[in-house]
């Protein structure tokens, strides 16, 4: 046979096993799972040897999205490297407590906790963080090389997810940012492929707000809600990204409105898949303890979310 005499002649036995164990591999067949069902079932989880772009919009939750993420694996003793490239370690910190313990903002402005706010501090495993303010001074290659070192110092703590925020805060002050971008997403994918984990990598979408194109309409009881919906175009706009990436999510919320249940309205897109299943789920973000949940849960007692009931 044509095909066995190839392999054998330019692959080693062991080059075989290891791609045999890899395709039978259960993260590759079903992937890491999250708390939303609904996300699990569309994008398959969080498969190894990928990379995927989250993208949306200034405000919408792209990092909160990612670090409720990081806390259903680390929860589920799977090690994960969080890249913060854009916020201090005191805010993103923070949020990952508040999601994980589900704290609400009056426990971080009491004092008195700070005690207990340690322990959950030193309870944080399987958690690995890098901020900004270490990596601040350089750009553009430079900056992506710092990342790939600190990614390749995870992987030998067994890291088997690792979330870039965001994109851009690896570009150059170069005019070309368009081919840039491309490079780097497909640099941190072949090094996904390589060390066969997933990359999640966060992306600010610049043309979400034109005035034009898909509207979210529909996302409860018909109410049409002013935040354009990224589409697939909008990541091609930005050098070309999605080409490179193996799957492409995109997320918008309505923001800006006093009601609870309103602006925690989510909607999370799959713009491109490598299982080819594209489509919507919707979500809800509890603005107190930062935790998305189905909109199915969420909406169960939305007086009680408006804060009209009281606990009894």
């Amino acid at each position: 046979m044509v095909t066995e005499n190839f392999i054998r002649d330019k692959v080693s036995y062991e080059d075989i096993s290891d791609i045999a164990k890899k395709v039978l591999g259960k993260s590759r067949l079903k992937g890491y799972q999250t708390s939303l069902e609904a996300v699990n079932k569309i994008t398959g989880g969080i498969r190894t040897g990928t990379l995927t772009i989250l993208g949306g919009a200034t405000g919408m939750g792209k990092s909160l999205f990612s670090l409720n993420i990081a806390v259903d694996l680390i929860t589920t003793n799977i090690p994960v490297c969080y890249i913060d490239l854009e916020n201090g370690a005191e805010e993103t910190l923070e949020r990952i407590i508040r999601i994980k313990h589900q704290l609400t903002e009056k426990f971080f402005n009491d004092e008195g906790n700070q005690t207990e706010l340690e322990f959950y501090f030193m309870r944080l495993i399987n958690f690995y963080y890098f901020t900004h303010e270490s990596i601040y001074k350089v750009k553009g290659k430079d900056m992506l090389h710092k990342v790939l070192r600190i990614m390749e110092r995870a992987i030998e703590k067994e890291c088997r997810v690792f979330f870039v925020d965001p994109l851009q805060a690896m570009e150059s002050d170069a005019k070309d940012n368009f081919n840039e971008q491309g490079a780097i997403v497909r640099t941190l994918k072949e090094f996904a492929q390589k060390h066969d984990v997933a990359v999640i990598l966060n992306h600010h979408i610049r043309k979400s707000t034109q005035t034009s194109g898909n509207f979210l309409s529909d996302l409860e009881e018909g109410r049409e809600i002013k935040y354009r919906i990224p589409v697939l175009d909008d990541l091609k706009g930005s050098g070309k990204i999605s080409d490179f990436a193996t799957d492409c999510w995109a997320i918008v919320r309505k923001v800006g409105n006093p009601d609870k249940v309103e602006e925690g309205m989510t909607l999370f897109r799959v713009l491109k898949s490598r299982r080819k299943r594209l489509g919507d789920v919707k979500l809800w973000l509890d603005i107190n303890t930062l935790k998305f949940y189905e909109s199915t849960k969420a909406y169960d007692d939305s007086a009680y979310i408006r804060g009209d009931k009281k606990d009894e």
